[in-house]
């Protein structure tokens, strides 16, 4: 196996930091947009506006909100699922996803 040359780490190097930067900018955007869109919605932690309890429309109102929030965080999933660059081992992996500080990344809460 023959070492590759310091110019082909260079460029290596950067291009897996443009990735990162790529993702992390459309995360950041995409949280705005998710903020946007709960904002949109706040009213519905406030009362029930013009619905009564068992207005089909208020129902219809929250299914519509689910269904904007799951279309802001479909890019999220595409960025958190997408192996194009994947590390060796699951070691890896592992210290890949601590955090700066060194605590573990948050695990999504089971329902």
């Amino acid at each position: 196996m023959t070492r590759p040359d310091h110019q082909a780490l260079e460029a290596e190097n950067h291009r897996l930091r443009a990735v990162i930067e790529r993702d992390r900018a459309q995360v950041a955007q995409q949280l705005g947009v998710l903020k946007t869109v709960l904002d949109g919605y706040a009213w519905l932690s406030e009362g029930r506006g013009p619905y009564a309890v068992d207005d089909d429309l208020l129902q219809q109102e929250v299914a519509r909100m689910l269904s904007d929030v799951r279309a802001a965080l479909a890019p999220l999933q595409r960025i958190g699922t997408d192996r194009s660059d994947p590390l060796d081992t699951w070691a890896d992996v592992q210290a890949a996803r601590q955090t700066p500080g060194g605590a573990a990344l948050p695990r999504a809460p089971e329902h």
